[in-house]
């Protein structure tokens, strides 16, 4: 048994009272524990039928199909992977083309091709470069800076001038240029992988008027200016390479 409040004189009245033993008033019965249920059952469905109604319309704003994210990466890194496998022999055609002219080493072993711009010398042009090719992969540029004469400078840095600005310079270290030397006299030689902003001083290089190569040691140093044919050969190795980066893949046979 509880005591409520009647609803029409506000006196206390047991709910198990048929009426009101003040006004007469019958009280009202409270509310079961079972309808509260029910009740909060049916607000939960229509929130959740709303929420699944309204769910369509936010996953369209967010969701991306997969052909509209082919789309998307080929506008941004070039075709897709779909559409941008050819096959090895037309791959081989666009590469030979790209290459006409060049020198080419095969190294059976590492399966990759070096290829050299004709008339590349590399200890007598001073900085060169040239493109390593391995099987099933893209295009890598190197570079290579060397020195060749009577003496030793040990030289383990350089930097090049174009048209009386400094625009490339490199610290290798000693361990970072190989020594040799024969009748011929003594070679010292750098070589490396480009990297971005490798590939850019060699764009202000040849885009210069006059360049000249510094090899500097710790005691000594050598001045050379980059000849013509030198520079027609990086430009040469550069056209080569960007040609080269867009060629797509081989697909499987």
């Amino acid at each position: 048994m509880a005591l409520i409040k009647c609803s029409e004189c506000g006196k206390d009245v047991s709910t198990t009272a048929a009426a009101c033993a003040n006004c007469g008033a019958k009280p009202k019965k409270p509310a079961s524990k079972v309808w509260y249920w029910v009740i909060g059952i049916f607000v939960v469905g229509i929130a959740a039928s709303r929420c699944s109604d309204k769910a369509p319309a936010a996953a369209s704003k967010t969701s991306v199909s997969p052909s509209t994210l082919t789309a998307n990466s080929a506008s941004t890194t070039g075709p897709s992977p779909a559409t941008a496998l050819i096959t090895k022999e037309e791959r081989a055609k666009r590469v030979a083309d790209i290459l006409k002219g060049f020198k080419s080493e095969r190294d059976k072993i590492e399966k990759v091709t070096f290829y050299t711009a004709a008339g590349t010398n590399v200890f007598g042009d001073h900085l060169s470069t040239y493109i390593g090719l391995m099987d099933g992969s893209g295009p890598v540029l190197r570079i290579s800076v060397d020195f060749h004469a009577d003496s030793w400078i040990f030289w383990n840095k350089f930097k090049v001038m174009s048209d009386d600005v400094i625009v490339y310079e490199k610290i290798l270290g000693r361990s970072g240029v190989v020594r040799d030397n024969n009748s011929a006299g003594v070679f010292e030689r750098a070589d490396f992988f480009a990297t971005q902003s490798d590939l850019a001083a060699l764009q202000r290089i040849v885009s210069g008027k006059k360049s000249t190569i510094r090899l500097s040691g710790d005691e000594k140093q050598r001045d050379y200016e980059l000849s013509p044919k030198a520079i027609k050969n990086i430009t040469k190795t550069l056209e080569a390479y960007r040609a080269l980066l867009q060629v797509p893949l081989a697909g499987p046979a």
